[in-house]
């Protein structure tokens, strides 16, 4: 479904250089939260913020079936992994139902059954592609992390 820009009721409007911070959507899908006090309410995503302090909040990650805040459980050399905690999050319901009953506990930790996201930390512009071999640059290539260093 399409979202509609905000139809304006009164003559103060949300200047057109200011976007959310969140997901960076234009002044027309902004709203005036609270008048001339400075306060705007992004209509995509919910989000409050003030021109003032909106770059002071740090990103939040999200687990897309539940909408759970996802935790940072493992760093690794060129990511680090982020999990869905929820035991009632319909994915990780959903994969649950898929591990054979005969398993024992401690088998469940071989399958992933919770949402996971990893949050890459290589900046990629400053990656020097000549040093990469012939094969990686396909997708097919699994092991690309260990050449770019």
């Amino acid at each position: 479904f399409t979202v509609e820009p905000i139809r304006r009721r009164s003559e103060q409007s949300v200047d057109s250089a200011i976007v959310c911070p969140r997901c960076g959507t234009p002044h027309s899908y902004l709203y005036n939260n609270n008048g001339v006090k400075g306060q705007f309410l992004c209509k995509i995503c919910n989000e409050r913020f003030n021109l003032r302090n909106f770059s002071s909040k740090p990103l939040i990650l999200r687990c897309p079936y539940c909408g759970r805040t996802l935790e940072a459980v493992k760093d690794k050399k060129h990511f680090r992994i982020h999990k869905c905690l929820n035991l009632k999050c319909s994915y990780y319901l959903q994969n649950l139902k898929r591990v054979p009953s005969t398993a024992t506990h401690q088998e469940h930790s071989l399958y992933k059954l919770h949402y996971l996201y990893r949050k890459f930390t290589v900046d990629f512009f400053k990656m020097r592609l000549h040093d990469l071999p012939k094969r990686a640059l396909n997708f097919n290539f699994k092991k690309w992390y260990f050449f770019l260093t």
